[in-house]
């Protein structure tokens, strides 16, 4: 896991909060909406993104890193980089705004671990009460449950809410 952003020793906060983030106008959404009805004095958000294998090219149009990731001359330490830039760039403003001690993190999954998986194991390791994920951007998803939140509530073992906004 790489992580970028102001260093807090972890025991300074009440709460740590995952946010899962994709390159998506969804995720920008749902971190705005954290930052005006999740957030309480004390938490820290760990805005996550699982930086999977590199796709094969896709031909419908892409976010910024999965172009990146489609680029066989950007090694695996520069594509981490780029995309804590990239998310720095993207969500920064909302939580810094909002005055909001915020992580920028990559979980890179272990093996074969699916994204959902990931992120499960990223809430375990910082005991996190909540994670926090955008609705599906996936057309075929009319539920707008993908696999990864589908992961996350099966495999929780805490009550779970779906707040639909």
């Amino acid at each position: 896991m790489m992580s970028a952003g102001a260093p807090h020793a972890q025991q300074s906060y009440q709460r740590h909060i995952v946010l899962a983030v994709e390159d998506a106008e969804t995720s920008k959404r749902a971190v705005a909406w954290a930052c005006t009805e999740f957030y309480r004095p004390g938490d820290r958000f760990h805005i996550t993104h699982v930086l999977t294998e590199r796709p094969k090219p896709l031909n419908t149009a892409i976010s910024h890193i999965a172009r990146m990731r489609q680029d066989e001359t950007v090694n695996d330490q520069e594509l981490i980089d780029r995309s804590i830039a990239v998310m720095m760039e993207t969500y920064g403003p909302l939580v810094a705004d909002a005055n909001i001690p915020a992580a920028f993190d990559i979980v890179l999954p272990e093996g074969k671990e699916a994204v959902g998986a990931a992120l499960h194991r990223r809430v375990k390791q910082l005991n996190s009460p909540a994670i926090i994920l955008a609705k599906s951007t996936k057309p075929n998803k009319p539920s707008h449950i993908g696999t990864s939140t589908k992961y996350v509530l099966e495999n929780c073992w805490e009550a779970v809410n779906i707040i639909k906004h």
